[in-house]
């Protein structure tokens, strides 16, 4: 992280160096802070939403691509024949 901002005040220094001796005739040089990248704001754009929002969106996504999307099962306990098999794959493992 401290590598990235040291490489944007070495980046922001060039464009102000370039800028200063390009301005205009009694233009105030401007300072660095006014050419560094600003990311503050794109995270302040960031929103939370909820589960229902988020379904909302993924079933928009899949009915454009022509499948429905399932809110997840809640795990339910075995079938006995899920068991039985569940059982069998146990014990061929301990051999």
């Amino acid at each position: 992280m401290i590598g990235e901002m040291r490489a944007d005040l070495r980046i922001a220094s060039i464009v102000q160096i370039l800028h200063n001796i390009h301005r205009a005739k009694g233009q105030q040089p401007l300072p660095l802070k006014d050419f560094v990248l600003k990311f503050e704001d794109i995270e302040e754009e960031r929103k939370v939403i909820s589960s229902e929002q988020l379904m909302a969106k993924l079933r928009i996504i899949s009915a454009m691509h022509g499948s429905d999307v399932q809110a997840p099962k809640v795990i339910q306990e075995p079938t006995p024949a899920e068991a039985a098999a569940l059982a069998k794959a146990r014990e061929a493992m301990n051999r």
